[in-house]
């Protein structure tokens, strides 16, 4: 009797693959590679029947001092900032993103404050540990229902549709638009961690208002000095990401005898 082997596809390929136990939604695995040929991650919406948790936080620890993070508007266009933080999701989880926390605090008492905000989340780049490739960008107006939090400056947000990532390196940021007509304007400021988790946050001052000049991401204390040089506040940033996770688990492509 001759034996005659042929091989069926039980998964995607001839070796372990990560795979989520259910949903067949848009999952992207983080850094360069996974952005590669395509454009940004919008999600989809969420299972209003799955569990929510929190799937990544840093609000503990908050420093004493404070980053920009704002769009002041056509009249100080050059003082316009950015400041972002990692995160890294876990090899054994898929995460849903459904809901987002920045604490921060307002400087300044002119004008009428917070009049959008721009969340957005970016692929990391291991090359340089920067954002790379943008995932998400959604802009919320006030008033909103997706927001609130906006009478303390600890922001709350819910996303539109759920942002899907896959196990990897990822960066969060927000931005706080505001209608500045002096620069006493009250405006979001994005209150420090003092103690730091994974990449320090990074910071960009695309108009060169702000010396030194970061016209792109950099790391926001020890190279834009924002807020200032050898802040005592911290590298990190306080935010917190809520949502829903699935279990990774390992399937295999198994021979398959024929007599």
């Amino acid at each position: 009797m001759r034996l005659s082997w042929s091989f069926r596809l039980v998964t995607a390929c001839l070796a372990v693959m990560l795979l989520p136990t259910s949903s067949n939604a848009p999952w992207r695995a983080g850094g360069q590679a996974a952005a590669a040929g395509a454009g940004p991650v919008t999600g989809t919406p969420g299972n209003p029947s799955a569990p929510q948790g929190i799937l990544y936080n840093q609000t503990d620890s908050p420093g004493s001092n404070v980053a920009d993070s704002s769009d002041w508007g056509s009249a100080f266009r050059t003082l316009n900032s950015q400041a972002a933080d990692d995160f890294i999701v876990p090899s054994n989880a898929l995460w849903g993103i459904t809901r987002v926390t920045a604490g921060g605090s307002y400087i300044g008492f002119e004008g009428n404050g917070v009049l959008s905000l721009l969340v957005q989340f970016y692929n990391n780049d291991p090359t340089s540990n920067l954002p790379s490739s943008q995932l998400l960008s959604q802009t919320v107006t006030v008033p909103s229902a997706n927001i609130s939090g906006l009478d303390s400056g600890a922001l709350v947000v819910t996303l539109t549709n759920q942002l899907h990532l896959g196990p990897g390196h990822y960066w969060f940021s927000v931005q706080a638009r505001e209608d500045c007509i002096s620069a006493s304007c009250k405006h979001w400021v994005w209150t420090e961690r003092s103690i730091q988790s994974n990449i320090a946050s990074v910071w960009q001052n695309p108009r060169g208002g702000i010396s030194p000049s970061c016209p792109t991401w950099e790391p926001r204390v020890d190279v834009c000095h924002d807020p200032g040089p050898g802040s005592s506040g911290g590298k990190d940033l306080l935010f917190m990401l809520e949502g829903t996770t699935t279990p990774v688990v390992a399937r295999l492509l198994l021979p398959i005898v024929r007599r």
